[in-house]
């Protein structure tokens, strides 16, 4: 969705017969639209979104016309298949120490099967087929609704997670207003210029400290490649949920925000919710509380919290450096639980720093493949040598400050409070500006993509 073409061809044709094909075939448009989005890449990426849209629909149709054992049966066959189109067909095809890789010990090349979009149609599906079960709220006899919410094309990549019950009636009357394209259009301009101004450029720099050997690189630049791998990560994921966002307004679909300042964050837990706050609540509302719905008892919040981490990092990928950085993330978990009383005392300024420098000093574990060599990395990071003659920390400290200081500040300053105080100009000035910077970043965008292809940590 990062492409010359993407933005230039497929978007203004898409919003031009979307637009043209009325209320009553808007969605029609919407669906082939995904669908061709998945099949541009690779035809054999339908196979799973159409198991999970085909399932999905069958278990909610199941859930309001059988038997309650007949539902529950097809109900937990829908669970199985998503659940393993998850782990076997999303994100893990990118490593090859993925799942599919260690069961045929061979290197397979996933990547070029172009499963997009199976990671989230999963999750729908399961969410709709669950919510539909235990009378949340009752099935759409419309199958082209079920099949655009289960299918969104638009969060295809890496989210937000969406709700059927929230977006019902835009479903039901997808109307195309002013006010939604124009914020769409913004949202879409800003979520370009975080993957190309942003995630891009701090990629680069990592994969460039990457090549160089451990013990050649002081702690300063192990410090700068971590956040330059902790930025790309963040803005990777952030770009492609706003540029998801823009365009369902654009479609006249309300979408939720998925980040709010993780590193502003407390502590891990709440670093979790507010990195990707669609997943860590579809974790918590059909992993969490199925283990623990109304219990008291102390003993089991603990390991349902640990279970619905572990199905969050999961969707993120299976393989070896995977699950050391997931149990990496355990184990903080349950130290801050179990301390949770003593750290509610302590100033949040203070937690912050310590959960920042406990992430990065972290990030190795998932940056680098080889543990023995993450470890010397992390060695490294708080060996506090090297620094006299190290030319590189040098040359990007001059070379990349204006970029590290830009991607700090919007990680750590919360979305919602750099909206408001930009709305809060004069009206008469912001209908000046808002223009210009846009045209600005969709410029810069347009000649980043158009001298060298996109890079990033997954996507």
């Amino acid at each position: 969705m990062v492409s010359i073409g993407f933005l230039y061809f497929f978007l203004p044709v898409f919003m031009a017969l979307y637009a043209l094909a009325g209320q009553k075939y808007r969605l029609a448009v919407f669906l082939l639209a995904g669908a061709l989005v998945v099949g541009w890449s690779s035809p054999w990426g339908l196979i799973p979104i159409g198991v999970s849209i085909l399932s999905g629909w069958l278990s909610a149709y199941i859930s309001t016309k059988k038997s309650r054992r007949a539902a529950a049966f097809v109900l937990t066959v829908t669970v199985l298949l998503n659940a393993g189109s998850v782990i076997a067909l999303s994100y893990s095809r990118f490593f090859s120490a993925g799942l599919i890789a260690q069961i045929s010990g061979r290197d397979i090349s996933f990547p070029s099967f172009g499963f997009i979009g199976t990671g989230v149609c999963a999750l729908h599906s399961i969410s709709y087929s669950v919510d539909v079960f235990t009378g949340k709220y009752e099935r759409d006899e419309s199958f082209l609704r079920t099949a655009c919410y289960i299918g969104f094309f638009p969060c295809y990549v890496c989210g937000p997670i969406l709700r059927y019950d929230k977006l019902k009636e835009d479903f039901l009357h997808p109307i195309i207003s002013y006010d939604r394209l124009a914020e769409g259009i913004r949202t879409l301009v800003y979520g370009y210029a975080e993957k190309l101004v942003l995630a891009a450029p701090l990629m680069e720099i990592w994969q460039r400290l990457s090549a160089e050997k451990t013990n050649e690189l002081s702690f300063v630049s192990c410090w700068i490649a971590v956040w330059s791998f902790a930025g790309s990560l963040f803005f990777d994921f952030k770009a492609y949920c706003d540029i998801a966002k823009g365009l369902g307004l654009m479609a006249g679909f309300s979408m939720p925000e998925n980040f709010n300042a993780p590193f502003s964050a407390g502590g891990f837990n709440e670093f979790i919710k507010r990195f990707c706050t669609t997943l860590y609540d579809w974790c918590r509302d059909y992993i969490y509380k199925p283990i623990c719905p109304h219990d008291d008892r102390e003993s089991i919040h603990l390991p349902a919290m640990l279970c619905a981490v572990t199905g969050g990092f999961l969707w993120l990928g299976l393989c070896g450096k995977y699950f050391i950085w997931t149990l990496f993330f355990l184990l903080i978990l349950t130290v801050e639980y179990i301390s949770r009383k003593l750290l509610a005392k302590t100033n949040i300024v203070l937690r912050a720093i310590i959960m920042n420098v406990m992430f990065t000093g972290g990030l190795p574990l998932l940056m680098i493949g080889n543990t023995n060599d993450a470890m010397s990395f992390i060695g490294r990071m708080f060996s506090f040598s090297g620094l006299p003659g190290d030319v590189f920390a040098t040359y990007v400290i001059r070379s990349y400050a204006v970029l590290f200081l830009v991607s700090i500040f919007f990680a750590f300053a919360p979305a919602k409070l750099i909206k408001t105080s930009f709305n809060q100009m004069s009206p008469n000035i912001l209908r000046i500006v808002q223009p210009v910077v846009q045209t600005i970043l969709l410029l810069v965008a347009t000649a980043y993509l158009s001298v060298s292809p996109v890079d990033g940590f997954m996507f």
